[in-house]
């Protein structure tokens, strides 16, 4: 009967270890199915990019709360900007707008919204400049439960630009360097541009994200504004023109 009980006791044990080390696993990824209607959207700014692992920490502007997330670097793919080049040269650092009310998906939570494991980013933050706010007025203060729509898709004139030739022109990602972190992108006028992005000038960039109940390995995606250009975000690397359609 001892010998019973003990084997039964020892199961016991055995069945609670190995629910201890598989709770520490992340739940298989979870792939975020756009902005759901009615989701709460917090808004978030960044506190730093881990630009090996491709890790992002952010910080909710109103809870101060952070957490954590890995944007593979396909979410880049078919994302559109504008850009003024007539004046640019090689290795110049130049400012980027992105497509306003634009979402972004495919991105993994990787320690969720309050935990421990989202501090992390915080030590990177020091020894940083800080970057200009490129969502909203100085000063304003976000409401706790916002509600926004996300606009559809827009069309290429459709951001209050116009893609001539010794201006302002858009261009759409076509392959994304992760490695040395360059953009290639194709113009509207045909032309072809290769930047080096600088991850650093994302610390401070905002956006919104429904991520309040998310875990681990889960899926999610961000609306972001892009209200105003990233400053110094990128640096010139090629500029190609003998593809300019007339």
């Amino acid at each position: 009967m001892r010998r019973t009980t003990s084997m039964f006791a020892a199961a016991l044990v055995l069945t609670a270890s190995l629910a201890l080390a598989q709770s520490d696993e992340p739940p298989p990824y979870q792939r975020g199915g756009g902005l759901q209607e009615g989701a709460q959207m917090l808004d978030f700014e960044v506190v730093s990019v881990d630009p090996r692992q491709w890790i992002v920490s952010a910080r909710d502007v109103e809870s101060r709360d952070e957490f954590q997330f890995r944007m593979p670097p396909q979410s880049f793919q078919g994302q559109r900007f504008t850009v003024d080049l007539s004046a640019a040269r090689a290795g110049q650092p130049i400012e980027v707008r992105g497509q306003s009310n634009v979402t972004i998906d495919e991105l993994v939570v990787d320690a969720p919204l309050g935990t421990s494991g989202a501090g992390a980013g915080a030590e990177g933050e020091k020894g940083r400049p800080r970057r200009p706010d490129y969502s909203r007025d100085p000063g304003r203060r976000p409401p706790s439960a916002p509600d926004y729509a996300p606009r559809p898709p827009r069309a290429p004139s459709d951001d209050g630009f116009k893609a001539e030739r010794g201006g302002p022109m858009e261009y759409r990602v076509e392959s994304f360097d992760p490695q040395g972190w360059v953009v290639t992108a194709r113009g509207s006028d045909g032309s072809t541009v290769k930047l080096k992005v600088d991850p650093d000038a994302f610390v401070g960039y905002r956006f919104r994200a429904p991520v309040r109940n998310l875990r681990r390995g889960q899926g999610f995606t961000i609306l972001a504004l892009n209200q105003r250009p990233i400053e110094n975000c990128c640096t010139l690397v090629l500029l190609d023109t003998s593809t300019v359609t007339h």
